[in-house]
């Protein structure tokens, strides 16, 4: 091989591997910190196969808390569900290969009816262990192996409670501070671009930075919810934001399709200010100032609304849009109707709670 291809196959090799962030060393950390204490315990209280307490360790460690809180929840109920149903197949039936496999097809079939979804695989593997691996006394062995389960489980939530805390909530919060900022901009820069003051070539992008930003709100506002503390206003703002996104891209369609009519040039200046005032919120809002601060800056936005559509208005009084066609009309009432609703959206939102 010559010096070329090793040299240019290193480059590649370095452009795929990225340094360890410093979330992710303090994740390693703590989970490497929750097996080892598990495991610990577990031994220190006697149970059988204790290596099962840092294996659940190792599963319910998340990044955040909630995450953690979730999967212990999980794993526990899993857990409980398939030794009842392990220890029932033995009371009737004994042990057997046959019995664990049909065991095993019931818990998979029985978990999800009780709402048991994400640990449907560690009860069928418990029921399966109960009713095929043979021991003198199943109760006991039964019991010690399922004590590993939740006692890994809450290893992994106290670590990740006390050593270096991380909280889906505090992250959720970051991340609508930051894509609201990011509709401001998208709505002004699709506001100027359908008045013929800036460019439309990159609205399209922006949106797909953008809509996908609901579904990543949502994942990290499931384990937000499992924390302490987590108010109802965090799943307000949640499902304001997903608004929010949803109407900034309705107008970017809007505007876009509209870009280069000439009717909106009748209300350039209006729309213009609409875009700043709307961007000045947003930022506002990401930026975590005082809530009257805020409220300021969502009345300025409903005045520049208020200006747009009085000038619609006027313009109309003296039929002044009768020389333009249908579908530039349309374009412009659709852009107007998504920048009411998108500050309607914006005095929905509030300010989030820290």
């Amino acid at each position: 091989m010559s010096t070329a291809r090793v040299s240019h196959a290193g480059a590649a090799v370095r452009a795929r591997v990225q340094l360890p962030t410093i979330p992710l060393l303090k994740h390693a950390l703590k989970t490497g910190l929750a097996v080892g204490l598990a495991v610990w315990l577990a031994r220190l209280a006697g149970l059988e196969d204790p290596y099962w307490a840092g294996i659940s360790a190792a599963v319910v460690s998340n990044p955040n808390l909630g995450g953690s809180i979730g999967s212990a929840l999980s794993r526990v109920g899993a857990t409980v569900a398939g030794l009842a149903l392990g220890l029932a197949a033995l009371t009737l039936f004994g042990q057997g290969i046959v019995v664990g496999a049909v065991v095993v097809g019931v818990a998979v079939l029985v978990l999800p009816m009780i709402g048991i979804t994400t640990g449907v695989r560690l009860g069928a593997a418990t029921t399966l262990i109960l009713t095929v691996y043979p021991a003198t006394d199943e109760l006991v062995v039964a019991v010690s192996r399922g004590l590993n389960i939740p006692l890994g489980s809450a290893v992994a939530v106290l670590v990740g409670l006390l050593v270096w805390p991380s909280r889906a909530s505090r992250a959720l919060r970051s991340r609508l501070r930051a894509d609201v900022a990011s509709v401001g901009v998208l709505a002004r820069d699709a506001l100027a671009g359908y008045a013929g003051t800036g460019s439309v070539d990159v609205i399209h992008e922006q949106v797909r930075a953008i809509e996908h930003a609901p579904a990543a709100h949502a994942a990290l506002l499931r384990d937000a919810t499992r924390e302490p503390g987590a108010g109802a206003a965090l799943q307000r703002q949640t499902d304001v934001a997903a608004r929010l996104v949803a109407e900034t891209i309705t107008l970017s369609r809007a505007a876009t399709s509209g870009a280069g009519d000439r009717a909106a040039e009748l209300l350039a200046p209006q729309l213009l200010g609409v875009g700043d005032a709307i961007e000045q919120t947003t930022r506002t809002y990401a930026d975590r100032v005082e809530a009257p601060a805020f409220a300021e800056a969502v009345g300025r936005a409903e005045q520049a609304v208020a200006a747009l559509r009085a000038a619609l208005d006027e313009l109309r009084s003296r039929r002044g849009t009768v020389t333009y066609t249908s579908d530039e009309l349309l374009h412009l009432l659709s852009t107007i109707q998504a920048t009411q609703a998108l500050v309607g959206y914006l005095v929905g939102l509030g300010q989030p709670e820290e």
